[in-house]
């Protein structure tokens, strides 16, 4: 069993230093009486004083001071604010799903499944197969246009016509009876060689 440390009498009578330390964090108005000291290790002590803060009735104010071995003067290590014995403390928290009664969570149910549809399992039974692809469709697919065709292209040949040079327009009527974006390709390949 460990043994109680021993009180430092020198930082247990260093009150005004431990009431200094508090400065930064707390305005004088809020802090209250010495309540007492105690030791928590050689040579480490903390002071405790009453917390005036609206709000938190029965807190306190701590401050730990420490020293060397052979120093004389405190150190201040912390200080802060905790509850005290009779302090006013939220209660703990229970889960929305604990606090409810089981006749709420069957109308948080109910409002739900209005709200949301039916559950998947229902949906997916009563959705209907979706439509076959069409025969028709599948033989003549509709004719995309070449995304690579220039724009403009009949405007492209008129330019080539009226200029002169238009050297493949003798080529491109033994093409007619192809589709347009495979002759655009065509003038394409030409034209990089």
């Amino acid at each position: 069993m460990a043994r109680t440390p021993k009180l430092d009498t020198l930082l247990a009578e260093a009150t005004a230093e431990a009431r200094e330390a508090l400065a930064p964090v707390a305005p004088d108005a809020h802090v209250g009486g010495h309540l007492g000291v105690s030791a928590d290790a050689e040579r480490l002590v903390t002071h405790r004083f009453e917390a005036l803060v609206p709000g938190y009735r029965g807190w306190e104010w701590y401050v730990s001071l420490a020293r060397p071995s052979r120093g004389k003067e405190a150190t201040v290590c912390e200080s802060g604010i905790v509850p005290g014995p009779d302090a006013l403390l939220a209660p703990p928290w229970v889960p929305w799903s604990d606090r409810m009664e089981p006749e709420e969570l069957a109308a948080a149910k109910a409002a739900s499944e209005s709200v949301h549809g039916a559950p998947p399992e229902a949906e997916s039974a009563e959705t209907p197969a979706e439509p076959a692809e069409s025969p028709a469709s599948a033989t003549h697919p509709t004719e995309v246009s070449d995304p690579a065709a220039p724009e403009g292209e009949d405007e492209l040949e008129e330019h080539h016509a009226a200029s002169g040079t238009g050297s493949d327009r003798d080529e491109d009527s033994e093409d007619d009876d192809e589709p347009r974006n495979v002759r655009g390709q065509r003038r394409r390949r030409r034209r990089k060689r």
